[in-house]
C-alpha cells in the first residue's frame, strides 16, 4: 500500500497543479470547441428512424436521441399522446420534422440551438438589432404587448409559447427571452406555455409590458431521475425513489451539504448532532432502523464514496434516495440500509455562461445549559451537604463547604474574585456569534463537440470559541477551511461515442486547540478536542474556579504575571482531580492542525452499438479517488494553583509545572481507491411494447491502512424493463455479488427483486376524467444484503494476540497477558499468545427482504400531487457474538453467528401543490414519514424477565427505572422495598417501582422506558410565496416519539433544580432532594423522569430572494442578478433542555445524563446574506 503525505510540499504542489491544470484545460478546450451549432448544421444531421403507433411524445424522444437535437414543445401545442409512425432511413432532419409534424398541423424552427415545434407557421429568426419574437401579427386597432419571460431564478427562457387567448394567435420568445405579439383591444388575457414548467395564465388588461415568471412543473412526468446505475423517467419508475435539485439545496446555508437534506425529502432522517465546524455532518438513516447499523450507501457520479457532504452544494445537480428493494437490489450486499445516488452538474449546449454566487453569514449557538449563579448553585451544595448530615450520610466530623456567611457574600456580590468567584464558563470561553463565508464561481457551456462545467469553491467557518492569546502564538478557536474544485467535460467524440470526465477535488484544514494532551494519539486528540473540553466544563459550578478576563490579552509583563497564575486556578480540593481550568487548557495544552486533501475522478466511456442491434450500448467507467490526510500539531502543559483560602494565596497544584510546547509531531493516512465498471445497455420500442435492459460486471479495490489487505468487492450487476404502451409496468432488478470479508463458500450471494406498475389514468375509463390528471400503482418485492460486519474483519478465522510486556518487573501473572516461569527466587515474567477470538467459517452477510407498496396521483390540473409509500422490512442473518446465552464456565467468547432477526415498518407520504395568479405565485409542500421497527430475536438467555428482555422491543430502546413519585419520609422508606441503586435514599429521591416483586429495587428492576433515540415520526412543511422577482419560502421540519439520555446533572447546577423536593415544598416538586455534586445519588440513576422528550419543531430554514429586473441586469453587464437572505435552525419548539434536542445521542444507551464527547458542542443557528450573478 502506497501512503501519500500532506505535509511533502513537494506531493502537495504537484496535487494543486493537476487540478487547476485540467480545470483551466476544460476552459481552453472549451473555447476551442464551444461554439454554438447553426439552425441549419442541426437540421442537416442525418437519421434513421423507425417507430410504429407509439406516442407523440416518444417518437419526438427518439429523434432528440438520434441527433442529439433538443426538441421543445408546450404540452398545451402539442398532442404528446396521439400515436404516429415514423419510417425514415439516412434522411436529415428537417425531412423527418415535416413528416412527423405536418399530417397534425404542427410545425418547427430552430431557436438558440434547439427545435421549437409550434402551431404557427415558420418565420424568420429574430435578429440581435431588433428582438423581434416569431411569429409576429399586427393587425389594424390592434396592440402590441411586449415583454420578458423568466424562470423563478430569473433566467430567461427562449422558445416559451405565448398564445391570445381564445384566438389562433401568438408568438413564441426569442433567445433573450423575449416575446412581441399582437392583441385585439377586446382581448386582455394571454397564456404562456413551455415543457417543464406551469402553463401560466396573465391578465393584461391594457399593459402593452408584460414580464412573465414561469414556475418549474416539478412533477413533470417527463423528469428524468437519477438511479441505480443509470436513468429513468419518472413515469416509468416502479420503485420508491425520492430526489431533490440543487436548487433546494443551496437554500439551506450549511457547511456540510447533507445538513440541506433535512425535512426535504419523505423517508429520510437526518440529524446534526454536532456544532463543531468541519466535523457537523448529518446523521442519516432512510426509513427508520433495522438493524445497529443504518448507514446508507453513498453514490456520487456512479462511485461509491464514503460521503458526500463536502462536495460544494453549488456543484451538485441532483441526490436520488432509493428506499425500496427494487431501486437497491442493485447494489447487493450494500444496498439493505438504502442508497444516496448524489449527481454533480455538467455543462450544458449553449453559449459560455459564468456563475458568481458568494454568501456571508452570522452563526451562533441555537441552545446552551442553563447554568446557575454562584449564590444559586452554592445555596443548593449547600442544601445538599445539609441533606447528607441531616440523614446521617457522612461523619460527624464533615465540614461544608460554605458557611451562612459565604452565602450571604455570594448574594450579595461583595466578596473577592478569588474567594467567591462567579463564572459562567460557557460563557467565558464561547463567543455570542461569529461568521462564515462561502463563494463559488462556475463556469458552462457547450456545442455539438463538448460541454463542460467547471468550478471553484471556498468556503470558511469560525468557531464558537474565543480566540485568547497565546504564550506560542497559535489559535484557542477550532475553525474550518475547504477549497473545491470540479471539472466535469463530456465530449463527443463520433456521432456514437462519447467520452465522459468527472473531476472533484478539495483541499480542507480543520484546526483545533487540544484538550486530552495525555490520552490517545494526535488524530485522536484532534477528533475530541473542544468536546472533551466542554464535557469537562460542563460540570465545573460557578463558585468553583474564577476568572479574570481583564488579563486573558496582557499588554505588560505584570499582566502577564497575572494571567498565569490567577486564569490557572484549577482548587482540587473543591473540583475534583478530573476538573480543569477550561481557559488554561485552551492557551496551554496545544494544537492540533488536521488537513484532508481529496482527488475523486470518474471517466465514462460511452459507446453506442446500434450496428449491432438498434438501442445497444455499451458503457465503461472507472473511478480512482484518493485521499490524503495528516494531522499535525504541538502539545504543552501548564503550572496549575490551587487557592489557600487561610491566606488567600495561590499554591502549585499536582506537581504541575509551565511546559512550552514541545516539537512538532505529525501522523499521516490515507488511502486509494478504484472502481472499474464495465456495462451493456439496451433500449427499444416495438410498437407499443418498450424493454430495456442493463447488465454490469464492477469490481472495487479500496486501500486500507498499515499493512492491511485491501477491501474488496466484485459481482454482476442486472436490470431488465418492459412497459406496454407506457402503462403497464415490469421491472427486475438484482445483484450477485460477494467480498473478500467472507469464507469461500460463502462469498458471493444472489439479491433479487421485481416491482411492478400501472398507470392507471391511461386506462379509457379514466381518459376523460376531469377530476384526477394522473395515477399510478405501484409495488415491489425483494431480497437485499449488508456486509458490515461489525467493523471486523475476516471474523471467519481465528485469531491470536500477544498479550504484551508489563511496565511492573514485580507484576502477577494475569491471564491472557503475562506468566510467570522459574522458582520463587529466580522467576522471569514472559508475555503469552493467547487465542483471541474463535472464527465461525459460516458466517455470511445480514439479509434484508423489503416490500412497498406506493400510489402516485395528480389534480387540479397537476397543480395537486400526491405520493404515499407503505413500507415493511425483515431483516434477518444478524451477526451477533451470542456470550449472553453461552455458559459461563466456557472460558471464552463464542464466536460471531448470524442470529439476530429485526422487523421494521412504516408509511410515508408527501403532497405538493401550486399555483399562481397573475404574477403572484404560491405552493406548499407537506412531507410526513412513520418508522417503527422491534426485535424479533437476539442473543438473550433463556427465562429472563419480561421486563429485562430486548425482543420485542425497538433497537437502541432506553432502559430505567420506572419513577413512581418521592420518598416523602424515613417512614415511607422503612415501609417501601429496599433500594440497592447507587447509595442510600433520603426523603426526596425518587421512588423506583419494584417490577419483579421481590421487595428490592437493584438493576433486575430497570425496564424499557421511553421510545429510542431514532425518531418514529418525522415531518417538513414548506410554503412558498412568490410576486414578480421576489420570492420567499420557509421549512418547519420536526420529530416526535424519540428521547434521549442526554441531561445534566450531577456536575453542576441547573435552573431545572431549583424546584426540588424539600419537606415544605414536597407537594410541588418537579426535582428530586439536592445531594451535593459528584456525589452518590440514587434519582441520577437512569430513569424515566429525567429521561428526555427529544421531540422538537423547527422552523429549519427561511429564504426570502429578488431577482433583480432583467433590464437593470443587463445595464449592469449581467444576465441575472438575484439577492437572497436566508436562515436556518432559527428558531426551535421543544420541552428538551440544556442542548439543541438535535444534540440527543449519547453515544449509549446505558445512561448517564452527561452530554456525551460526541454531541457536546450545540447546534448552530445561521443568518445568510448572499447574491448570485449570471454573466
Amino acid at each position: 500500500m502506497m501512503f501519500f503525505y500532506p505535509t511533502r510540499p513537494g506531493l502537495l504542489g504537484r496535487i494543486l497543479t493537476l487540478s487547476l491544470s485540467l480545470c483551466l484545460l476544460t476552459l481552453l478546450t472549451a473555447v476551442a470547441y464551444g461554439r454554438e451549432p447553426g439552425g441549419q448544421d442541426l437540421l442537416q444531421r442525418p437519421v434513421t428512424i423507425n417507430v410504429q403507433a407509439v406516442p407523440m411524445k416518444t417518437a419526438l424522444k427518439e429523434l432528440e436521441r438520434l441527433t442529439e437535437v433538443r426538441i421543445v414543445y408546450s404540452p398545451n401545442t402539442v398532442p404528446a399522446n396521439r400515436r404516429v409512425s415514423l419510417s425514415l432511413t439516412n434522411q436529415r432532419l428537417a425531412v423527418a420534422l415535416e413528416t412527423l409534424l405536418k399530417p397534425v398541423g404542427l410545425n418547427y424552427q430552430v431557436l438558440s440551438g434547439q427545435v421549437l415545434i409550434t402551431t404557427q407557421p415558420p418565420a424568420p429568426q429574430p435578429t440581435p438589432d431588433n428582438g423581434q419574437a416569431l411569429n409576429e401579427s399586427v393587425a389594424p386597432a390592434e396592440r402590441i404587448v411586449t415583454g420578458t419571460v423568466t424562470d423563478e431564478k430569473g433566467e430567461r427562457l427562449p422558445g416559451v409559447t405565448v398564445v391570445v387567448k381564445g384566438l389562433q394567435r401568438g408568438a413564441t420568445t426569442n433567445v433573450e427571452g423575449q416575446y412581441r405579439v399582437s392583441v385585439p383591444d377586446n382581448v386582455n388575457e394571454l397564456v404562456f406555455s413551455y415543457v417543464g414548467y406551469l402553463t401560466k395564465e396573465v391578465t393584461i388588461g391594457n399593459k402593452t409590458a408584460v414580464n412573465v415568471v414561469l414556475q418549474t412543473d416539478e412533477k413533470s412526468l417527463e423528469e428524468v431521475v437519477v438511479v441505480g446505475y443509470g436513468t429513468q423517467k419518472k413515469s416509468e419508475q416502479t420503485a420508491a425513489i425520492s430526489s431533490i435539485g440543487g436548487d433546494e439545496i443551496v437554500k439551506a446555508p450549511v457547511t456540510d451539504a447533507s445538513n440541506a437534506l433535512v425535512g426535504r425529502v419523505p423517508g429520510l432522517f437526518a440529524q446534526q448532532i454536532s456544532g463543531r465546524p468541519g466535523i457537523n455532518g448529518a446523521n442519516i438513516t432512510i426509513r427508520g432502523r433495522a438493524s445497529t447499523n443504518s448507514a446508507a450507501l453513498i453514490i456520487v457520479d456512479g462511485v461509491e464514496r464514503q460521503s458526500f457532504g463536502d462536495i460544494d452544494p453549488n456543484e451538485i445537480e441532483s441526490i436520488s434516495v432509493l428506499k425500496d428493494a427494487s431501486s437497491t437490489a442493485l447494489f447487493g450486499i450494500k444496498g439493505a440500509n438504502g442508497v444516496i445516488i448524489v449527481t454533480t452538474k455538467t455543462g450544458k449546449t449553449g453559449k459560455p455562461r459564468v456563475s458568481y454566487s458568494g454568501n456571508v453569514g452570522r452563526v451562533n449557538f441555537t441552545q446552551v445549559p442553563e447554568f446557575l449563579d454562584a449564590y444559586e448553585s452554592a445555596m443548593l451544595h449547600n442544601e445538599g451537604e445539609e441533606n447528607l448530615i441531616k440523614y446521617g450520610l457522612v461523619p460527624p466530623s464533615f465540614q461544608k463547604v460554605f458557611t451562612a456567611e459565604d452565602l450571604r457574600i455570594f448574594k450579595e456580590g461583595t466578596g473577592d474574585r478569588l474567594l467567591y468567584p462567579n463564572t459562567n464558563w460557557f460563557k467565558a470561553v464561547t463567543r455570542p456569534y461569529w461568521f462564515r463565508t462561502q463563494h463559488n464561481l462556475n463556469f458552462t457551456g457547450g456545442s455539438k463537440a463538448i460541454k463542460y462545467f467547471v468550478s471553484m469553491g471556498y468556503l470558511f467557518e469560525d468557531g464558537g470559541f474565543k480566540d485568547f492569546d497565546t504564550p506560542s502564538g497559535y489559535k484557542t478557536n477550532p475553525s474550518y477551511t475547504r477549497y473545491n474544485f470540479r471539472s466535469n467535460l463530456d465530449l463527443n467524440l463520433t456521432k456514437t461515442t462519447t467520452l465522459s470526465l468527472r473531476l472533484g477535488g478539495r483541499l480542507e484544514g480543520r484546526y483545533s486547540f487540544v484538550a486530552n494532551s495525555g490520552q490517545g494519539d494526535l488524530r485522536q486528540r484532534f477528533e475530541s478536542g473542544p468536546e472533551y473540553l466542554l464535557t469537562r466544563m460542563y460540570a465545573i459550578p460557578a463558585w468553583m474556579i474564577p476568572f479574570y478576563p481583564e488579563y486573558t490579552n496582557p499588554k505588560t509583563p505584570e499582566d502577564r504575571r497575572l494571567d498565569n497564575t490567577l486564569n490557572h486556578i484549577e482548587d482540587f480540593g473543591r473540583a475534583g482531580v478530573n476538573t480543569f481550568n477550561p481557559y488554561a487548557v485552551m492557551r496551554r495544552n496545544g494544537y492540533a492542525d488536521y488537513r484532508n486533501n481529496a482527488i475523486e475522478s470518474v471517466f465514462v466511456l460511452d459507446q453506442k452499438l446500434d450496428f449491432i442491434t438498434k438501442g445497444l450500448g455499451f458503457k465503461a467507467t472507472f473511478g480512482y479517488d484518493a485521499y490524503i490526510a495528516g494531522v499535525r500539531g504541538q502539545t504543552g502543559a501548564y503550572a496549575a494553583y490551587n487557592v489557600d483560602r487561610a491566606t488567600g494565596t495561590l499554591v502549585l497544584a499536582r506537581n504541575s509545572f509551565e511546559d512550552p510546547l514541545g516539537g512538532v509531531t505529525s501522523q499521516n493516512y490515507g488511502y486509494i481507491k478504484t472502481n472499474l465498471q464495465l456495462a451493456l445497455n439496451y433500449a427499444r420500442s416495438f410498437g407499443k411494447h418498450n424493454v430495456s435492459g442493463v447488465a454490469v460486471a464492477q469490481r472495487e479495490l479500496r486501500g486500507a491502512e498499515g499493512a492491511q489487505a485491501p477491501f474488496a468487492n466484485e459481482g454482476l450487476v442486472l436490470r431488465a424493463t418492459y412497459n406496454y404502451a407506457s402503462k403497464y409496468f415490469v421491472e427486475l432488478n438484482g445483484s450477485y455479488n460477494g467480498s473478500e470479508n467472507y469464507p469461500k463458500a460463502e462469498r458471493y450471494g444472489l439479491f433479487p427483486a421485481i416491482s411492478a406498475g400501472w398507470t392507471v389514468s391511461e386506462e379509457s375509463f379514466l381518459k376523460g376524467a376531469k377530476w384526477i390528471d394522473y395515477l399510478k400503482l405501484r409495488g415491489s418485492y425483494g431480497l437485499i444484503g449488508y456486509g458490515n460486519v461489525g467493523g471486523t474483519r475476516f471474523i471467519y478465522l481465528d485469531e491470536y494476540s500477544n498479550g504484551g510486556s508489563d511496565p511492573d518487573a514485580s507484576a502477577n501473572s494475569i491471564p491472557n497477558r503475562r506468566v510467570r516461569f522459574g522458582t520463587a527466587s529466580a522467576n522471569v515474567l514472559y508475555p503469552v499468545v493467547w487465542h483471541s477470538r474463535s472464527g465461525n467459517p459460516d458466517v455470511t452477510w445480514e439479509k434484508s427482504i423489503k416490500r412497498n407498496f406506493g400510489v402516485e396521483a395528480a389534480f387540479l390540473r397537476n397543480r395537486l400531487s400526491i405520493t404515499a409509500d407503505i413500507f415493511d422490512e425483515k431483516r434477518y442473518d444478524i451477526l451477533l457474538a451470542r456470550n449472553n446465552s453461552a455458559l459461563v464456565i466456557y472460558g471464552e467468547s463464542l464466536p460471531s453467528s448470524n442470529y439476530g432477526e429485526n422487523y421494521n415498518a412504516g408509511y410515508e407520504f408527501e403532497t405538493s401543490f401550486k399555483d399562481a395568479k397573475g404574477n403572484f405565485r404560491y405552493g406548499i409542500n407537506v412531507q410526513y414519514t412513520h418508522a417503527k421497527n422491534r426485535i424479533v430475536r437476539t442473543d438473550e438467555p433463556i427465562n429472563l424477565p419480561e421486563n429485562q428482555k430486548n425482543t420485542g422491543q425497538a433497537i437502541g430502546q432506553f432502559r430505567g427505572y420506572k419513577v413512581i413519585g418521592f420518598y416523602q419520609s424515613l417512614e415511607d422508606i422503612a415501609n417501601s422495598p429496599q433500594s440497592r441503586v447507587n447509595g442510600a435514599v433520603i426523603p426526596g429521591d425518587f421512588k423506583f417501582a419494584d417490577l419483579n416483586e421481590d421487595g428490592i429495587i437493584d438493576d433486575q428492576d430497570r425496564a424499557p422506558i421511553g421510545y429510542a433515540d431514532v425518531p418514529q415520526n418525522v415531518f417538513g412543511i414548506e410554503p412558498n410565496f412568490g410576486y414578480k422577482g421576489f420570492t420567499v419560502s420557509a421549512l418547519f421540519q420536526g420529530v416526535t416519539k424519540v428521547n434521549s439520555n442526554v441531561f445534566f446533572a450531577g456536575g453542576n447546577y441547573y435552573s431545572a433544580m431549583l424546584n426540588r423536593w424539600t419537606p415544605e415544598n414536597a407537594q410541588n416538586a418537579t426535582w428530586p432532594a439536592i445531594r451535593p455534586r459528584s456525589t452518590a445519588a440514587p434519582s441520577y440513576s437512569f430513569n424515566d423522569y429525567l429521561m428526555q422528550d427529544a421531540s422538537y419543531l423547527k422552523l429549519r430554514n427561511v429564504e426570502v430572494s429578488y431577482a433583480v429586473p432583467a433590464a437593470f441586469a443587463k445595464r449592469l453587464n449581467m444576465e441575472t442578478l438575484r439577492i437572497y437572505v436566508t436562515g436556518q435552525n432559527l428558531f426551535t419548539w421543544t420541552k428538551f433542555v440544556g442542548l439543541d434536542p438535535e444534540n440527543n445521542q449519547n453515544g449509549t444507551v446505558a445512561g448517564s445524563f452527561f452530554a456525551g464527547p460526541n454531541n457536546a458542542i450545540p447546534v448552530s443557528r445561521t443568518f445568510n446574506l448572499g447574491v448570485n450573478i449570471q454573466f
